[in-house]
């Protein structure tokens, strides 16, 4: 797919009435605001969709201005959407400080007649903003054009009818560890997981595990509220043969009480010899309940690379705003993650790192970091939705 360079140029005229949503201040919501970065088609001869937006910022030509003074430079997410699509939710945000910035968008007419060359979208919605914890919204238009040149114009004006409504939900986000427990070696891995903190419901709870030792997986996981728990990934590795690493997940659609209710995991059966076992299970934040996981990754190999210490578990998303939940196991030496958030080390017989990463584009994904040269690692990862 050729990746194409875009503008966007953003109008908001001055509104005239709005509506408070919460504890709003009436300072009033217009201003204009540009953009800049690239995108790609699903193909570049009959495109259905946009897949990426990559590398947006808020332009500083034309000057933001109005509620978007000085957000230029400041980074933004556009969602990919089909031609077909109805509705974007939100189409673009961009948040600075304390301050976000959204546009929920109605497709209401789209012409594809000089398909690739150009396209255009128009459309209606509403504009959502987060001023300082008080959010104001109004009604907007919008239009949206890509052409030959490789130009991309999204034209936006406020109207004066003020609206009801609530802003786009999050992008998804890690919630907490509820469970964690890594052992030198044993013959009985817990199967009764006791919960650390509560689950709600429309939370994701993912348990992620590694045996190393013998050929040992996770057959099945339950919990005693009776949510539906499907296999994400297992990896049998091969610089920890026969190590396992393993990724289970569920959508809660009921809720879980820390102290009350227990993560249930059923183990393979057992071979003959040494076992060692390190399991973490977490919560995810507003991820979709269906369709998941967006993506996966397991690599594993020597840390050195063209004579650097180096670890690398590289994937690719498909979505955009998604969170990547994995473990990095490393064989004598503390891994040192790239891009994401090691939340639980432990050094058990090996080093197991569990970490996570926020992805607010799709594409490449890799934790990647720096290790001990000429030592083995290996490494799996789930991006959720």
């Amino acid at each position: 797919m050729l990746r194409r360079l875009f503008l966007i140029l953003s109008m908001m005229a001055a509104l005239v009435g709005f509506t408070a949503l919460g504890n709003a201040q009436q300072t009033g919501l217009g201003g204009q605001i540009g953009f800049s970065g690239s995108f790609t088609y699903d193909d570049n001869s009959s495109p259905t969709m946009f897949t990426s937006f990559d590398g947006v910022t808020v332009a500083s030509t034309p000057v933001p201005t109005g509620s978007f003074a000085g957000l230029q430079g400041q980074s933004a997410t556009f969602t990919p959407f089909s031609f077909s699509d109805s509705c974007i939710t939100p189409l673009w945000s961009v948040t600075s400080g304390s301050n976000s910035y959204y546009l929920d968008a109605n497709i209401t007419s789209a012409d594809l007649t000089l398909l690739p060359s150009v396209v255009s979208f128009t459309g209606n919605g509403t504009l959502f903003w987060g001023n300082n914890g008080n959010i104001e919204s109004s009604a907007a238009s919008w239009s949206l054009s890509v052409n030959s040149n490789n130009n991309f114009n999204l034209l936006i004006s406020t109207t004066n009818v003020p609206v009801q409504g609530n802003p786009p939900s999050p992008f998804p986000s890690f919630g907490a560890e509820i469970f964690s427990y890594g052992v030198y070696s044993t013959n009985s891995p817990p199967g009764t997981c006791p919960i650390t903190g509560n689950v709600a419901v429309g939370q994701r709870i993912v348990v992620i595990a590694m045996e190393d030792g013998t050929d040992r997986n996770i057959s099945g996981v339950t919990d005693s509220q009776g949510n539906s728990y499907t296999p994400v990934i297992y990896y049998n590795n091969t610089n920890f043969s026969p190590g396992n690493q393993i990724i289970w997940s569920a959508y809660a659609t009921s809720a879980l009480t820390a102290g009350a209710d227990t993560i249930n995991i059923t183990w393979s059966s057992q071979m003959a010899g040494w076992n060692a076992y390190a399991i973490s299970i977490v919560t995810l934040n507003n991820t979709q309940p269906a369709g998941q996981p967006d993506s996966t990754a397991e690599n594993n190999a020597y840390g050195y690379a063209f004579f650097n210490n180096g670890v690398s578990v590289p994937g690719t998303t498909v979505a955009a705003n998604t969170v990547s939940v994995g473990l990095v196991a490393a064989n004598n030496f503390p891994w040192t993650i790239g891009s994401g958030t090691i939340y639980d080390n432990m050094q058990r017989n090996i080093h197991y790192e569990f970490f996570y990463h926020v992805n607010t584009s799709a594409g490449p994904y890799d934790p990647g970091g720096t290790g001990s040269l000429y030592n083995t690692y290996s490494g799996i990862w789930a991006a959720f939705k």
